[in-house]
């Protein structure tokens, strides 16, 4: 028996919606091991490969959707697409702030290990970049002496 059209349209927004809910998964989980100091850099670098994978494979899903149902696609608003596809745009944003939030939690944390490094080594850290005329970035950190014996 043939399905029918929104039967397959229904069953390609379904398999984006699953990839989408299996990332926002992965992003909470790692934003959990990000605000958890005991985590192991081989647990990050693991949930990063994961993230990676899954963002493939939605990747994927999401354009053999669009290949059968374009953006502009009226059955989208009908009463039997309609909750799906909202759900898939709501699922997506709620990705896009996770990983933003992810985005703002890798920088921060950076930032005060390369603070911390550069006191350690005896350098001033400074908060601004500074680049020569070539683009080239000018280390304006200079070696001081902490102590002398």
């Amino acid at each position: 028996m043939k399905r029918n059209n929104q039967s397959i349209k229904a069953d390609l927004i379904n398999e984006e919606l699953k990839g989408a809910s299996e990332l926002l998964s992965l992003l909470k989980k790692e934003h959990e091991a990000l605000s958890n100091p005991q985590t192991s850099a081989v647990e990050i670098s693991s949930l990063a490969t994961q993230k990676e994978q899954q963002i493939k494979s939605l990747e994927q899903a999401s354009q053999n959707r669009m290949a059968k149902i374009p953006p502009s696609d009226s059955e989208l608003l009908t009463p039997s697409l309609k909750p799906q596809w909202q759900q898939l745009q709501v699922l997506a944003l709620d990705c896009q702030q996770q990983n933003q939030i992810n985005g703002i939690i890798i920088h921060s944390t950076k930032k005060f290990i390369e603070q911390a490094t550069a006191i350690l080594l005896g350098k001033e850290p400074t908060t601004e970049l500074q680049y020569g005329r070539t683009g080239e970035k000018i280390n304006q950190n200079q070696a001081r002496t902490i102590v002398k014996a």
